[in-house]
């Protein structure tokens, strides 16, 4: 079963970013053409995303993983995950830092620096 919830876009690349919380993935879009280019397969219960349009990565709270996937916009990969406390619920990106900010169901919010 499929259940698509979240649509994020880098306009910089102009590729789509979609949630499938059922299967665990995020399918790419390329949004010249609308036609898919892979999906990428993350942790538990991916129900959010963040953008780094400067570096082209995306970021994918996992909530029933506690995780956050680290996928970089070139090469369509994990490149890293990082554990959270409790579910992650939602994930923001500052491009300016490189930072990554994520909120859980334990009233905690999550500041990750990117290297």
């Amino acid at each position: 079963m499929t259940f698509y919830e979240v649509i994020k876009v880098n306009p910089a690349t102009n590729r789509i970013y979609v949630t499938d919380t059922y299967d665990n993935i995020i399918t790419v879009i390329n949004g010249s053409t609308n036609e898919v280019i892979t999906t990428v397969a993350v942790d538990s219960n991916p129900v959010e995303m963040g953008v780094n349009t400067l570096e082209n990565h995306i970021y994918v709270a996992n909530s029933v993983a506690g995780a956050i996937s680290g996928i970089d916009g070139v090469s369509n990969e994990v490149k890293s995950t990082v554990t959270v406390s409790g579910f992650a619920n939602d994930v923001g990106v500052n491009p300016d830092t490189n930072r990554i900010y994520v909120t859980d169901n334990v009233s905690t919010v999550t500041v990750i620096a990117v290297e």
